[in-house]
C-alpha cells in the first residue's frame, strides 16, 4: 500500500456509490529520484494505484483491476505541495465487479480520467 508513504489521505467522504477524497502527496518519496530527478512527476500507474487503494478502503474489500476501458492523463501532476481531489463514482454489478468512473483534479483542473472495472476478491 502506498498510503502514509507515497500519499496521505486528508479527508474522505463517501455517499451511496460516490467517494470524494483529498490527498496530499509526499514530494520527498524516493520514487521521484527516478521519475524524474530534475522535474518530479507522479507516474500514471501510481495514480491508478491510489484510486484502487481509496476504493478498497471505502469498500472494505480487496480489488483487482479487471479492465481499464479508458484512461486519460490530461495534465502532469507535480508532487510538491499539490493536493489531489479524487472523485469516484462506482456501481456494483451482479458478478462481483465494480464499474468505476473516476477523476483526479489539482486546483480544480482535471488531470486524470479513468473508466475501469475492478473484480472484488473474496
Amino acid at each position: 500500500m502506498l498510503v502514509n508513504d507515497f500519499y496521505t489521505v486528508l479527508s474522505i467522504e463517501a455517499e451511496y456509490q460516490q467517494i470524494q477524497a483529498t490527498i496530499n502527496l509526499n514530494p520527498d518519496h524516493q520514487l521521484y529520484l527516478g521519475h524524474f530527478p530534475e522535474q518530479p512527476v507522479v507516474p500514471g500507474v501510481m495514480q491508478l494505484q491510489i484510486l484502487k487503494e481509496i476504493l478498497e478502503e471505502q469498500m472494505q474489500q480487496k480489488l483487482q483491476v479487471y479492465n481499464i476501458s479508458q484512461v486519460k492523463f490530461l495534465n502532469m501532476i507535480i508532487p510538491s505541495n499539490q493536493l489531489l481531489q479524487l472523485s469516484i463514482i462506482f456501481q456494483t454489478t451482479e458478478d462481483d465487479q465494480l464499474k468505476v468512473d473516476a477523476a483526479i483534479k489539482v486546483d480544480g483542473r482535471i488531470t486524470t480520467k479513468v473508466k475501469a472495472i475492478y473484480s472484488i476478491i473474496r
